[in-house]
């Protein structure tokens, strides 16, 4: 059964409706499982209570004062219920496994960026703009599974070389086709991390790790330019908006902050501006950043979202739990090579929470999150 939790947990960032996936029915199954033998770890739900418990509150009060939106607030502690049972799951088979089990995680990564390369070969799995999004709804979507599929190659590929690089190479071929910039921003700062993490723990394949790096660093430049290239003459927009993004970046001093600047800083800046001169403990109602600050999107960022739709609290809880899980997961990471993935996969989680206004529905942010506080406050453990 573990086995099976580890495979299909990809398959949750493919939603069939809303935040419901693939994986919902394994998860399901593994719930009723754990019902029928009664062996649910005591100090496991107390984290998960902890976690959740403060932001269900929030929601709830923030429903009762914006009573138009109560229904909308509901639906918001439905989800971040589901999602973060769903994370309750994962993490609970680490418990009772002892371990991850990272290849049957990595087999079913490449199980689905195998099936969108397909589809988008035979000319399906593209957005309306032309970007890929694959199996997923997305094409941003795409762009944020690529960086998880990016980390967890990094850790693998000394271990299972070929599925590594399968991995390696799909991801950085996914990332170009959706179009997606911030999963390139992404892969950087993990390739950043995991060569710090690395030459702190790994001192003996200093050289492996550094010739791998070049590689990599090597492919995601040259390579890069060359997919775009390809990908921008057969006729895919998504290389088209990366090729744009790579001029800006590299071909003006300054690039690469007045790209993002314009990108999303401007929603984030009309957020704060907003709750300084209407300040909130609760907010004004969830779904209603889009009405109030008028600026055709909700802010793109998880605090500052939170501080228009569920006011001080809400932008404080999720600034809390991110720095924490931050602070757990690179501690772990720090104190053995095996839990390197956590954190990869946090800053992976993190940084797409800084970009897209989601309020972590889905399964992957709340494995993180839960496992990291568990296995670093409440077990704390050195190996995962």
């Amino acid at each position: 059964m573990s086995k099976l939790i580890f495979f299909m947990l990809p398959f949750d960032f493919m939603r069939v409706f809303w935040i419901i996936t693939p994986f919902d029915l394994v998860a399901v199954i593994y719930l009723l499982y754990l019902a029928t033998e009664k062996k649910l770890s005591d100090k496991l739900l107390l984290t998960f209570v902890i976690l959740l418990f403060p932001i269900f509150s929030i929601i709830a009060a923030g429903g009762i004062k914006n009573s138009f939106v109560a229904d909308q607030h509901f639906i918001l502690v439905m989800g971040l219920f589901v999602s973060a049972v769903k994370g309750f799951v994962v993490v609970d088979v680490v418990v009772r496994e002892k371990k991850i089990d990272l290849h049957a995680l990595a087999i079913g990564f490449l199980v689905l960026n195998f099936v969108s390369l397909a589809l988008i070969l035979q000319g399906y799995g593209f957005s309306g703009s032309g970007r890929a999004q694959g199996v997923l709804n997305q094409s941003n979507a795409l762009g944020v599974f690529q960086s998880f599929v990016f980390s967890l190659a990094l850790v693998i590929i000394f271990k299972y070389r070929i599925l590594g690089a399968l991995l390696l190479f799909s991801s950085i071929l996914l990332s170009i086709a959706s179009g997606s910039r911030g999963s390139f921003v992404t892969m950087g700062v993990v390739l950043m991390f995991y060569l710090f993490l690395m030459a702190r723990l790994d001192k003996k394949s200093n050289i492996a790790v550094l010739f791998t790096v070049t590689f990599i660093a090597v492919l995601m430049t040259l390579g890069v330019n060359y997919f775009v290239e390809y990908f921008d003459r057969v006729g895919f927009a998504g290389a088209s908006r990366v090729g744009d993004f790579l001029m800006t970046v590299f071909g003006h001093e300054g690039g690469f902050r007045q790209e993002f600047e314009e990108a999303r800083g401007n929603l984030n800046l009309a957020a704060w501006d907003y709750f300084l001169l209407n300040p909130s403990i609760i907010g004004v109602g969830y779904g209603e950043a889009l009405s109030v600050l008028d600026g055709g999107a909700r802010p793109h960022n998880i605090i500052f979202l939170s501080l228009i739709e569920l006011g001080f609290l809400g932008s404080f809880y999720f600034l809390i739990i991110l720095a924490v899980s931050g602070y757990y997961s690179l501690r772990l990471a720090l104190s053995s090579r095996s839990n390197i993935w956590l954190f990869l996969f946090y800053v992976c989680f993190c940084l797409a929470a800084f970009r897209t206004p989601f309020y972590f529905l889905a399964a992957m942010p709340w494995f993180v999150i839960i496992g990291s506080w568990y296995f670093g406050y409440i077990r704390k453990q050195a190996v995962i």
